[in-house]
């Protein structure tokens, strides 16, 4: 072998060598980067004239286990799924509250009773009768507190699914340009590691949206589909469409057609039609606190409002009240409409008649809500024996309200 082929076989092997080098470094530096993999150099001999001619650097490998990284994705998509899920749940316990606590809907029922129980022992006392008004505004706004907090909810997942649309429609287009990008790339014979790379990282951040899988295509090029079978990238990227509402409102659904679904590339997709070929990840979770969760929660809140109205609205509680008047609380200042009770935790007032700054009197509340006159004077009262329980005050009961710890009445 002459001088100058050993020079060459050398320097061959010294180039080799410091790409390999350049590579261990680039791992070492990255380990901890999203979406980067290991990568090792491959290297063969070369012949020259039928001589030895060195090493040749066949190019650099990313050196991904397909299987854990498909595993993972789907981790992704379920902890996306149940972190929006618990989120939503959380703060749901936190409007509610604890059945212990007085902030609570049932403890502020369970203020009601007690005021009720002590406006009873003394129907003559103003300030016992303006506890029970108090502990009435206090139910009304606990509902709508929580009615409130329930439409600010089904409002937020509305635009979390705007949200997920369109970053699930970037990754997918960002998808489909890094194909093509490392297409080129390697049919010119050029490192394409670092394009692979960053094509990992869009389609993690899908897979946290729909749970996804990946296919190996002519050229480098990957295929992403649902679990589902939904082609997401393939020869083109899929369009993903979502309309939003303005504002949503208690009674608004999709089934009513208030609410929009999904379209893909153009078509709707609806829970009939395949919805669930997108369900699984984060997209999948805001549509079902939207249209299951939340919707469920608001029904049963203003069922519990329409069940306390209810219990006023009664005779046997109320002798002037008559069918068609209201009792202590309203359906937005009239009587309970049982045709409609959506929305009403949020409507529900306390009645005119009994509230002074409304015009109307606290007496109201002993000798019933429709009482034109006081059925007798406080001095008539206590002189025939002094302060003794009204029928009006005593004969309801909000223990009885599905849900509502018993409450400890108060001393006079």
């Amino acid at each position: 072998m002459s001088l100058s082929a050993s020079m060459s076989n050398a320097l061959s092997g010294l180039g080799a060598a410091s790409r390999m080098a350049e590579v261990v470094s680039s791992n070492l530096a990255n380990a901890l980067t999203d979406g980067y993999a290991r990568r090792i150099v491959q290297i063969s001999s070369q012949d020259i004239g039928g001589r030895g001619g060195g090493v040749r650097v066949d190019g650099v490998i990313r050196i991904v286990d397909r299987g854990l990284l498909a595993d993972r994705r789907l981790a992704d998509a379920a902890l996306a799924r149940d972190d929006r899920m618990a989120a939503a749940f959380s703060r749901l316990e936190q409007v509610a509250g604890r059945a212990d606590s007085p902030d609570s809907l049932a403890g502020r029922i369970v203020r009601l009773e007690g005021t009720l129980v002590a406006a009873s022992s003394d129907p003559s006392s103003a300030v016992r009768l303006e506890d029970v008004l108090a502990a009435l505004d206090s139910v009304t706004e606990g509902f709508a507190a929580e009615s409130r907090a329930i439409t600010g909810m089904r409002n937020d997942a509305e635009a979390a699914i705007a949200a997920d649309v369109e970053a699930l429609d970037r990754a997918l287009g960002g998808i489909h340009r890094l194909n093509e990008d490392i297409s080129r790339a390697l049919t010119g014979g050029q490192d394409a590691t670092a394009l692979m790379d960053a094509r990992q990282l869009l389609i993690d951040e899908v897979s946290s949206i729909v749970p996804v899988r990946t296919l190996d295509r002519p050229g480098g090029k990957l295929a992403v589909l649902s679990t589902s079978g939904a082609v997401l990238v393939d020869s083109r990227p899929a369009e993903i469409g979502f309309t939003p509402a303005n504002v949503i409102v208690p009674g608004m659904t999709y089934a009513g057609g208030q609410l929009q679904g999904l379209t893909f590339n153009g078509d709707p997709v609806s829970p009939s039609n395949g919805f669930a070929r997108l369900d699984g990840g984060s997209l999948g979770a805001a549509f079902r606190l939207r249209d299951e969760v939340l919707p469920a929660q608001q029904r049963d809140l203003d069922a519990r409002a329409a069940d306390l109205i209810a219990r006023f609205e009664d005779a046997a509680v109320d002798p002037t009240w008559s069918p068609g008047a209201t009792g202590l609380l309203t359906d937005g200042g009239g009587p309970l409409d049982t045709s409609d009770i959506t929305g009403l935790a949020a409507r529900m007032g306390v009645s005119a008649a009994i509230d002074p700054a409304a015009g109307g009197a606290l007496w109201r509340l002993r000798d019933g809500t429709a009482a034109s006159t006081r059925a007798r004077s406080e001095t008539a009262r206590r002189s025939t024996g002094g302060a003794r329980p009204s029928p009006r005050i005593a004969r309801f009961s909000p223990a009885a309200w599905p849900g509502a710890p018993q409450a400890t009445p108060p001393t006079a």
